[in-house]
């Protein structure tokens, strides 16, 4: 009797569990554990942040870890792959939405400008106030670049936004000329003085700031080709109005903030 008596409670527990859950259903779906979303997939629709979150094992702690850092290393490299060999593919990617995969426009540059400008200090000058003068005047002269970018294109009706992409992408390029510049400058001086290969009264490191600006000059002719669907004569006109925009700017402030 007992036995039949604990039974019967235990099935009317059971049947009032039952309707409970008949009357307030258990929802579908997660919220979010750091934004407090609805999230009815494994992912959080607004931060990205996965709905199962516990205390991890090891191996998931070390694979959220390494997987972070080769995750950012490969988009770097993947990054810097596409700028080099297709100039102007990066902004049309861009604009196109596929982000992702690449460092944003402004992640990249700062990040070229920043180890460029390191490598100009290691190599070149340890003069803090040096270094200050040349990052103030590219980005004024990039400024300056985009402007003359939207104007000489005024008639695609472009949004300002998109050209200022554009510039930023052509400058990331130009950032990382100058950390080659920068470091390999110093080396190939040095060695072709001691294999004596050319005259020590060449100006070597004139020679190859030429090179770089003939390679920054392709790679602009190619990048607004692609990026504005231009003619090659029209691109060539545009490429040689924005490199002596560039020149004229950088003599100007040169002279005024030296």
């Amino acid at each position: 009797m007992a036995w039949f008596m604990g039974k019967g409670r235990n099935q009317q527990r059971a049947f009032g569990r039952a309707q409970t859950t008949a009357v307030h259903p258990k929802p579908n779906f997660d919220l979010c554990r750091n934004c407090g979303a609805r999230a009815e997939s494994l992912f959080c629709p607004d931060c990205g942040q996965s709905t199962k979150v516990g205390i991890p094992r090891l191996h998931e702690l070390l694979h959220e870890g390494f997987g972070a850092f080769f995750s950012y290393d490969a988009k770097i490299w993947r990054t810097l792959v596409v700028l080099v060999s297709q100039p102007g593919q990066l902004t049309l990617d861009y604009i196109d939405g596929k982000r992702v995969r690449y460092l944003t426009p402004f992640q990249l540059f700062f990040w070229l400008q920043a180890i460029a400008f390191v490598s100009h200090r290691v190599f070149f000058s340890q003069d803090p106030r040096e270094i200050d003068l040349k990052t103030k005047a590219l980005l004024v002269v990039g400024i300056v670049f985009v402007v003359g970018l939207a104007i000489m294109n005024v008639t695609k009706k472009l949004n300002f936004l998109v050209h200022l992409i554009a510039g930023t992408h052509i400058w990331s390029f130009l950032m990382l000329v100058l950390l080659v510049e920068y470091t390999a400058i110093p080396p190939i001086i040095r060695i072709l003085e001691i294999s004596r290969i050319l005259p020590l009264h060449m100006e070597i490191g004139r020679s190859l700031t030429l090179i770089a600006q003939i390679i920054m000059s392709v790679y602009l002719l190619l990048s607004i080709r692609r990026l504005y669907c231009l003619s090659t004569l029209w691109a060539v006109i545009q490429t040689a109005s924005l490199f002596g925009l560039y020149r004229l700017v950088a003599v100007i402030i040169d002279k005024t903030w030296a």
